[in-house]
């Protein structure tokens, strides 16, 4: 699969090629943990 992204560095838009396997590794790395509690936003009361 191919996706596009914006590089902050350069402030380009690149275009990377993975495999299925290796773009489901990326996208897994970002789902918690069952346990685990997300904050969404954080300022005072």
């Amino acid at each position: 699969r191919r996706f596009t992204y914006l590089d902050h560095r350069t402030q380009t838009y690149q275009q990377e090629t993975l495999s299925q396997a290796d773009m489901l590794r990326r996208v897994v790395q970002h789902i918690p943990e069952k346990h685990f509690r997300m904050i969404r936003y954080f300022g005072f009361l």
